[in-house]
């Protein structure tokens, strides 16, 4: 009987003083946790912003269209798939004009010169027609 009533006491000794090298007490456990669940968040957002600004940017610059907008913000959020998008829109061709150029005002100017619009432009490039013939072929068709 005296083995059990010492192992018993061995038993509520250990319980009541825990080895440290097994054992964390709680309250710093929760802090440590919780201090890592706020630098996670604040890591997640903060790739977000980057996510979204590389998109957006890719938008603007016309590499990719508006509508698949969302498309690429998902497959960028996996893990390594935003070093794919770096790559892929380092070698897309421009898709839509720049908003952010002055490409548009330039065609506009042009546009206004002969009275023909980017589209009319366009075509007498095609046809090998010099703008002011086709203007001229445009205003007798009208009348």
């Amino acid at each position: 009987m005296r083995s059990s009533k010492r192992d018993n006491e061995t038993a509520l000794n250990r319980a009541s003083s825990p080895d440290p090298e097994k054992f964390v007490p709680r309250a710093d456990y929760e802090l440590a946790t919780n201090r890592v669940s706020e630098l996670e968040t604040q890591v997640k957002a903060a790739q977000d912003a980057e996510i979204e600004a590389e998109v957006d940017a890719a938008v603007e610059a016309g590499k990719i269209a508006p509508a698949s907008r969302d498309y690429h913000l998902a497959t960028c959020r996996t893990e390594g798939r935003l070093d794919r998008f770096h790559s892929f829109i380092g070698q897309a061709p421009v898709i839509a004009p720049d908003k952010r150029s002055d490409k548009t005002t330039a065609t506009a100017a042009k546009a206004d010169k002969d009275g023909l619009s980017a589209d009319e432009l366009a075509v007498c490039r095609q046809m090998g027609m010099s703008p002011a013939d086709f203007a001229a072929a445009k205003a007798a068709d009208q009348e």
